[in-house]
Formats: C-alpha cells, sequence, structure tokens
C-alpha cells in the first residue's frame, strides 16, 4: 500500500513539476514520494528480518538513495548529452560543447556524493548479513554480493576516472572531439554496468542474507521468510 501510494505520489509530483509556479510543491511531494518509495523495500526485504534491523535498514536506505541518483541518472546524462548535440540548431558547436561540459560537470559532482551514499550504504546493510567472513564465499547470497561489489566498483571507477580525467580535459579544450568521444564511450560502459548491477541485485534479493537464515527468501516481512 505504502508502495503503491508513493509511486502515485511520485508521478503526482512530475506532474506538478512540469508547471512553474507549483514547482516547488513538485519538488515537495516528489522528495517524500520517493523517500517513501524506497522505504518501502526496506519494510518487505531481508533486512526487516536480520539482527540490528535498525542498521540493515538505516544502509539500505541510504544505498538505495545513492544507487537512485547516481545509476538511475547515467541513462538522463547519456540522453541529455544527444539532445545536445541535436538540439544544437544555429548555436555554434562552442555553444553545445560548453552545454555538454555543463550537464557533464554538475551530474559528476552529484555521482561523487552518490557514489559515497551507496558504498557506506552498502557496508552496513551487508554487515548485518553475514555471520562470519567465509559466508561472503560459500553462501549464495555472499557469492552474489561480490559480483555486485565488483561491478559497483567498475563504475565508480569509470566515474571517478570522468571527474578526475575526462571532465577536466574537456573544462580546458571543450572542442577537443577525442575527449569527447572518450566520455560518451564512458557513459555507454556505465550503462551497461549499471543493467548488469539491476541482474545482481535481482539475484540477491531472490536469495536470503545467511542471518536473515536459509538459502532463498520469499520476499515477505516479518516471518513471512522460508529456508533451510
Amino acid at each position: 500500500l505504502i508502495r503503491v501510494s508513493a509511486l502515485f505520489g511520485i508521478l503526482t509530483g512530475l506532474l506538478l513539476l512540469s508547471e512553474k509556479s507549483l514547482k516547488k510543491l513538485g519538488v515537495a511531494v516528489f522528495a517524500t514520494s520517493s523517500f517513501f518509495y524506497i522505504y518501502s523495500y526496506a519494510m518487505s526485504s531481508h533486512v526487516y528480518v536480520v539482527p540490528l534491523k535498525w542498521l540493515a535498514v538505516s544502509g539500505l536506505i541510504l544505498h538505495l538513495i545513492g544507487a537512485s541518483i547516481w545509476l538511475g541518472g547515467i541513462p538522463s546524462l547519456a540522453l541529455a548529452l544527444r539532445n545536445a548535440g541535436k538540439d544544437a540548431g544555429d548555436h555554434s558547436m562552442a555553444v553545445v560543447n560548453s552545454a555538454k561540459l555543463s550537464i557533464v560537470d554538475r551530474f559528476s559532482k552529484i555521482a561523487t556524493l552518490a557514489v559515497i551514499c551507496v558504498g557506506v550504504g552498502g557496508l552496513l546493510a551487508s554487515f548485518t548479513m553475514f555471520n562470519s567472513l567465509s559466508e561472503y564465499y560459500t553462501t549464495n547470497y555472499g557469492r552474489v554480493l561480490l559480483f555486485k561489489i565488483v561491478l559497483v566498483s567498475c563504475a565508480g571507477a569509470i566515474g571517478a576516472y570522468n571527474h578526475f580525467v575526462l571532465v577536466p580535459m574537456l573544462r580546458k579544450e571543450p572542442d577537443n572531439e577525442k575527449t569527447q568521444v572518450a566520455i560518451k564511450k564512458s557513459v555507454t560502459k556505465e550503462l551497461v554496468i549499471f543493467l548488469m548491477i539491476i541482474l545482481a541485485t535481482g539475484a540477491l534479493t531472490y536469495n536470503a542474507a545467511p542471518k536473515a537464515g536459509g538459502n532463498h527468501f520469499s520476499g515477505h516481512s516479518g516471518g513471512g521468510h522460508t529456508g533451510t
């Protein structure tokens, strides 16, 4: 009920954002609904049935907020860069390149904070899921989690390369085609990794954490989880 209501609120917030006079209200509705939408996952997943539930829930919320901003922003970044070139019209390439630089620069700063949230939140949540370090590689949940950590690390490394290398290069030479192509390729790689992270997250949802008990999780909160 909370998730469906929050989704309705998110859509309502988006509609309000399209009206300048209601933009502030739209931001408030969208942000509040987004938080409760994310919180709904903490009410019906493995974090709800492990010890130190408060720490697991806090970590999951922080992790999902960061992932939504970072990974959810990558497709938007790719689309914005593509549209910046298509909508150039009569503008000079210098103006177009300046617009692209502004888009990449702003996303790079936001993504840096989001990556920190993803890392910290993930560590907090995963800390509550295992009884011992060996379970990271002896259980299905642990192995999938390690695979997801590798994927997120790769995406983070690409993001760091963009932030510390490509963006400064583009800032110095906005018309440098090689740098622009490098950024496009980098964003494409992040998109591919993004899809793989979604698959890994789905696999984590299917497998129960060791401290939640068992190898499979039915998806219900509280005592509604099965396993051996």
